[in-house]
């Protein structure tokens, strides 16, 4: 809806050219595919659209012309048919073989002991009942794939078994001797995670993490150690989100939820992320609830999927 109402409002105003940054991020196929085919009617009907976007699906479903940029230096450009299909780049290349179905699959992992279930869950948010009668099992070193159409409640689900809202019906229940701090998140907007104005040192000092768990850890994600002394403004999207796991994993925790963690990222970063989410859940015995919009990724990346269906009246919150 937001993104339709900023298409609307821009052209309202009889605005020749249209800038949309990144306007999929965040939407299942359906409304990905609805806003694709609100920005086409800006051309049709005489205007100039400038499209800023990671999503290659949506890049060539708009067509025209495609600038491929790394770095701030423009690497390719020419028509969407002739990029995303013949692509003379390497870092083209790259960027296209790095999409979600170009993924060999997982190898499935023996799940472990049960950390979590739940048991007739109800989870909403105020009054409205967004998802009910829900049991459902996780276990050490399995990953989940959380699926479902924008606004169904796959976030409020999330969030209801961290504990972080309560449930409208049912329980859930966690293994025993298992504090709070044992159950993490990852959030889909990775700054909103952290305090701006401080170091990223001094955020991790103040969970009393023992400074030489650390050192390798960064070096596991890939980390340079000079970005602790930074802000989060000051670093990029997927070097706070690889910052992000690396504190939860300093928390020890046995269940992680990631709310759709890579939503942000370029196609490059989001299967470099993937892949450490899921190494370091079979590794440390974490069950990972990981939430996408995008089938391919889901299907490739879990060991089996919780799919979630909007309520008989199509309505949901967001």
């Amino acid at each position: 809806m937001a993104q339709r109402l900023a298409i609307a409002a821009a052209r309202a105003g009889s605005a020749g050219i249209v800038l949309a940054d990144e306007p999929t991020k965040g939407l299942d196929l359906a409304r990905s595919d609805e806003v694709a085919g609100h920005l086409c009617h800006v051309t049709e009907t005489g205007g100039a659209l400038l499209t800023i976007t990671h999503d290659l699906e949506l890049a060539e479903a708009l067509g025209g012309e495609i600038v491929v940029l790394r770095e701030g230096r423009v690497v390719e450009c020419g028509t969407a048919a002739r990029v995303l299909s013949a692509p003379a780049a390497d870092y083209t290349m790259d960027l296209i073989a790095a999409e979600p179905r170009h993924w060999p699959m997982r190898n499935r992992a023996a799940p472990g002991a049960e950390v979590l279930r739940a048991e007739g869950l109800a989870v909403g948010r105020g009054r409205r009942i967004l998802a009910s009668s829900l049991d459902l099992t996780f276990r050490a070193g399995e990953v989940v794939g959380l699926a479902g159409p924008s606004g169904v409640g796959k976030s409020s689900l999330g969030d209801t078994l961290l504990g972080l809202i309560a449930p409208a019906a049912g329980r859930v229940t966690r293994a025993a001797g298992l504090g709070p701090l044992r159950f993490q998140k990852l959030w889909q907007d990775p700054p909103a995670a952290f305090a701006p104005r401080l170091a990223l040192a001094d955020l991790m000092a103040r969970h009393r993490i023992a400074p030489d768990r650390l050192p390798p850890l960064m070096e596991r994600l890939r980390l340079d150690p000079a970005l602790l002394d930074r802000r989060p403004g000051e670093v990029s999207g997927g070097e706070l989100q690889r910052l992000s796991i690396a504190r939860a994993l300093l928390l020890d925790p046995v269940f992680l939820f990631a709310d759709e963690p890579t939503s942000r990222l370029d196609p490059l970063t989001q299967r470099e992320l993937i892949a450490l989410l899921t190494g370091l859940a079979r590794d440390r015995n974490v069950a990972l609830l990981l939430v996408s919009h995008q089938p391919d990724l889901i299907g490739k990346a879990a060991d089996r999927v919780i799919r979630l269906d909007l309520p008989a009246d199509g309505m949901a919150a967001a």
